[in-house]
């Protein structure tokens, strides 16, 4: 039984992970495909758009402060992008 956990929660945690790698990728994509007025609203650069951009979808943040940052930011692109394209 004790094995049968392990290997439940080993399961779980991948799951979880690829779930973040996914969303990280598809946030970075969307990223890229902003125009600069859009890029302006949410505060950021071209430039710091390709940086993020091109990052691969396993690296994080830099900085934890930051990452946060750029996540809330990412999260207002999407609900402003979902407005704009219906």
């Amino acid at each position: 039984m004790l094995v049968l956990n392990k290997v439940n929660l080993s399961i779980r945690r991948l799951v979880k992970c690829l779930a973040l790698y996914r969303a990280r990728r598809r946030s970075r994509q969307a990223l890229l495909g902003l125009s600069d007025e859009l890029l302006r609203d949410i505060g950021i650069t071209r430039a710091q758009a390709y940086a993020e951009g091109n990052k691969a979808f396993w690296q994080s943040g830099t900085q934890a402060k930051r990452s946060s940052e750029k996540y809330s930011k990412t999260q207002s692109f999407f609900a402003l992008k979902k407005r704009i394209t219906r």
